[in-house]
């Protein structure tokens, strides 16, 4: 295995907590939405890496988008596949809130337009999960599948 989609997961989980960090330290309405959107997008890519990660050590050869492609790539179902569509199943998982919140910052808000920033702090949406709390679980579930894979 090359590792080339273990380090890019690596970097976009890096990069999530950057941004988290710089968000916290924020004085700034704006600035705290700006790091926050660039957050889940980093998470959004270590997860579609993740993805890949699990196609590679599987030697399929295509690129996956999402868990729905790499499951059709596989000839047999993997732990990994299970775990991550049992977790997409329930709405309180870091992976459900991930793909909800990184799909409402994917598309415009309806009927909203923000033009200044107590616009976009009124029309911030809130989350049912912190992204801190994504980033955690999800480095923990990516860990945990990382050495279940080695083991083998």
């Amino acid at each position: 295995m090359s590792g080339k989609w273990l380090t890019f997961v690596n970097e976009n989980l890096f990069f999530a907590k950057l941004q988290l960090q710089w968000r916290d330290s924020s004085s700034t309405v704006a600035e705290k939405q700006c790091a926050g959107r660039a957050a889940l997008r980093f998470l959004q890519q270590a997860y579609v890496g993740f993805l890949n990660e699990l196609a590679e050590q599987r030697r399929i050869k295509v690129k996956v988008e999402t868990l729905a492609d790499l499951e059709g790539q596989l000839e047999v179902e993997s732990p990994e596949v299970i775990s991550m569509k049992l977790a997409a199943a329930q709405p309180d998982s870091w992976l459900a809130q991930l793909l909800k919140q990184f799909g409402e910052i994917s598309r415009p808000r309806k009927n909203e337009t923000p033009q200044n920033e107590n616009i976009i702090a009124a029309t911030s949406a809130p989350y049912a999960m912190e992204l801190t709390a994504i980033l955690e679980s999800m480095q923990a579930f990516i860990n945990e599948m990382r050495e279940h894979s080695f083991e083998w």
